[in-house]
């Protein structure tokens, strides 16, 4: 009997010992099983956070592109990079999604004019008309040049509807060893101005200008004289309001674009030009911010160079805006 009890009570121990072993096994079996379950949820959600970090990485980027194109305060870094940027395939699908929509100026025989004037006691009544460079800066001599640039293809009325986000101006520099940029001129910056009274470019002769032909002392030969010689005097030759400029971005790279960069300022003035029936397009002033030095003189490609292709052009960056269409009819 005793025998028979010692039995049952041995199976009973061994039969609670083996449940607790399956229960056990079960238990490891679903841990497991949970275990993978959870891994590949987490694996999952890793996915999606390292697609999320990419794409806001991604939308970071562009961003900040963009602020290099519209904020001057980042132009010191566009000599190399800005061509780049703004042909950058993530930025242009930005564009995209965004509306963002560009006009390029057309660069063909006839649909810009620039012209060099010359403080020089000996050109200062020239004109250089129909030249293939345009000239800037101060030379060995102090003799003072700026140039006059106006794109016939920027007409009033083409931008009614339409808001400007960002402009460039870009200039090639000449490539010539005669007409490099001199030493005084590296890191030179290159300012934008709204010319206020009309003038004409002309074609380059011996001697005084022809009438109606713009120099350093008339913007009309023989018609009407600038305020101030040079196209000096604020208000009355040229808006003092900058335009646009490319930063301290000037460096000895001939054949190379320097981006010139216009101000909000600049993008107002512009918006206001293009926008209205009656405003009248009477161009730029270029000249370098410091005409104190000497030997610092900068040459770009003109209208009138063989290659379009390297002639200067600008650039507007806009959306359609109906609203601001509507404010203009008002």
């Amino acid at each position: 009997m005793k025998r028979n009890v010692l039995l049952i009570l041995v199976i009973c121990v061994v039969g609670i010992f083996w449940d607790d072993i399956a229960m056990r096994l079960a238990r490891v079996e679903i841990a497991v099983r949970d275990s993978a379950q959870l891994h590949q949820r987490i694996e999952a959600l890793e996915e999606k956070a390292a697609r999320i970090k990419l794409l806001e990485a991604q939308l970071e980027q562009a961003q900040a592109n963009f602020r290099v194109i519209s904020d001057v305060t980042a132009k010191i870094d566009l000599t190399a990079k800005q061509l780049e940027l703004l042909r950058d395939p993530l930025l242009q699908r930005v564009f995209a999604t965004q509306g963002i929509k560009v006009f390029r100026t057309d660069t063909a025989p006839h649909s810009i004019e620039d012209v060099t004037i010359d403080g020089s006691e000996l050109y200062k009544k020239s004109n250089w008309g129909r030249q293939s460079y345009i000239s800037l800066g101060t030379g060995n001599r102090h003799n003072t040049r700026r140039s006059l640039m106006k794109f016939n293809s920027l007409t009033p009325h083409m931008m009614k509807g339409k808001k400007i986000l960002a402009a460039v101006l870009y200039m090639m520099q000449v490539n010539s060893e005669n007409l490099m940029e001199s030493a005084g001129a590296l890191n030179e910056t290159v300012n934008v101005y709204a010319v206020r009274k009309g003038w004409t470019q002309g074609k380059s002769i011996d001697g005084d200008a022809l009438p109606g032909y713009v120099s350093w002392i008339s913007a009309r030969a023989g018609q009407e004289d600038w305020a101030s010689a040079g196209c000096s005097k604020e208000n009355a030759d040229f808006d003092p309001a900058l335009l646009a400029t490319s930063g301290p971005a000037v460096t000895f790279g001939a054949g190379q674009w320097v981006p010139v960069i216009f101000t909000p300022e600049g993008i107002g003035e512009l918006q206001s030009l293009l926008e209205k029936d009656t405003a009248v397009n009477n161009g730029f002033l270029l000249k370098v911010k410091d005409e104190s030095k000497g030997n610092a003189m900068l040459s770009f490609n003109a209208s009138e160079w063989k290659d379009e292709k390297l002639r200067p052009y600008l650039e507007i960056y806009y959306v359609d805006d109906p609203v601001g269409d509507a404010a203009v009819e008002k």
